[in-house]
């Protein structure tokens, strides 16, 4: 869905994929904020891969392409932003707290070419800056989605 215009200059648009049961969190382990072994706190859901045709969608419904700059918070495996980036052409962020499922994503990046326009970060979702991303995606449980909400209208 796209977000409100900000006196016609904001093209942030956020894709809300809502999982009632299971939702993906993870986080990249090559920032100074974690460590490879220690979440930086208790991620907020279990990890949880998202279907490849939920993130497929997720990224027609936002019309990502070449000029977008997606984040993916609580990126688990990479999945979502990896596709972003070799499908859609865009760059992409890797946001979560688990620093297993960053590096998973990294490896990832690499594995799929395209390490060069996804840039993962160790991070806490509710802490990382965001004023960059054109697209923002999640795949979590609605109570976080809700706790984000003021954070994405806002930045």
């Amino acid at each position: 869905m796209r977000a409100p215009p900000d006196n016609g200059t904001n093209s942030l648009r956020i894709a809300l994929a809502c999982c009632l049961a299971m939702g993906a969190f993870a986080a990249p382990a090559q920032t100074a904020l974690g460590t490879a072994d220690k979440p930086l706190r208790a991620p907020d859901v279990a990890y949880e891969p998202s279907e490849m045709r939920v993130v497929r969608a997720m990224l027609r419904l936002a019309e990502v392409g070449k000029s977008d700059v997606v984040y993916d918070l609580g990126c688990g495996d990479g999945r979502i932003a990896i596709t972003a980036a070799r499908e859609f052409g865009a760059r992409a962020v890797c946001v979560d707290i688990d620093p297993q499922r960053t590096a998973e994503a990294a490896a990832n990046a690499r594995k799929a070419g395209v390490a060069d326009r996804v840039e993962i970060r160790n991070e806490d979702l509710f802490e990382t800056e965001i004023v960059g991303a054109s697209v923002v995606t999640l795949f979590l449980w609605p109570s976080v989605n809700i706790r984000l909400r003021p954070r994405l209208l806002r930045e």
